[in-house]
């Protein structure tokens, strides 16, 4: 359920569309067993670009209200 909340999210914050397929490759194959690895290594790396997403943001906040 998480992860169909955040796919709206990556256009609007303008992160690059294959972000957004591996958002879906996850959503889909969240209850497939076989997939678990992958879909563990896909999750971590997502995490690692909205955290970096995260990061940008606040500093352009900080460069608006200089």
């Amino acid at each position: 359920m998480a992860i169909h909340k955040l796919i709206p999210s990556f256009t609007i914050m303008g992160i690059h569309p294959e972000i957004e397929n591996m958002a879906k490759e996850i959503q889909e194959n969240a209850h497939t067993i076989s997939t678990a690895e992958e879909t563990h290594k896909k999750t971590l790396h997502l995490i690692n670009v909205c955290a970096q997403t995260c990061k940008e943001l606040e500093q352009e906040l900080i460069n608006l209200k200089k």
